[in-house]
């Protein structure tokens, strides 16, 4: 009897099977609300990417470098191997640049400028610098 009486004593104590199931629920429902919101951002970014035109999405004031470069990406319905092959850079490039992990090198600005058919200045509006320049 006194074996259960420490069981229960444990598990109101947070260190028992109840509480860890508790605690992977509750991680659960923090990550799918983060990936509720991550799509909820690129579903409003896709939508303004296919109704506006390229111009107007380059024109966005408070849109950054990797939004704008999604955004085009969409609005040309290509696919991130298409960019990368067409603008002379790596898939894993891209994949970078669309998730903000890193900033692009002025070459790689000017290849994917020369792919989407834009100005340089245009398409980084909003870089303070390019990356490796201080």
């Amino acid at each position: 009897m006194g074996h259960l009486h420490e069981k229960q004593i444990r598990r109101q104590a947070g260190r028992g099977p109840i509480a860890k199931r508790r605690l992977l629920t509750e991680e659960k429902r923090a990550k799918a609300a983060k990936f509720r919101e991550k799509f909820r951002r690129n579903t409003e970014l896709k939508r303004k990417a296919l109704l506006f035109t390229k111009e107007q999405i380059l024109d966005f004031p408070d849109w950054s470098f990797s939004q704008r470069l999604k955004a085009l990406r969409w609005h040309q319905g290509d696919r991130i191997a298409d960019v990368a092959a067409g603008a002379g850079v790596t898939v894993s490039t891209i994949e970078k640049l669309e998730v903000n992990a890193r900033r692009p090198g002025r070459e790689t600005a000017k290849q994917l400028a020369q792919y989407f058919k834009v100005t340089l200045v245009r398409l980084t509006r909003g870089l303070d610098r390019f990356s490796g320049e201080y």
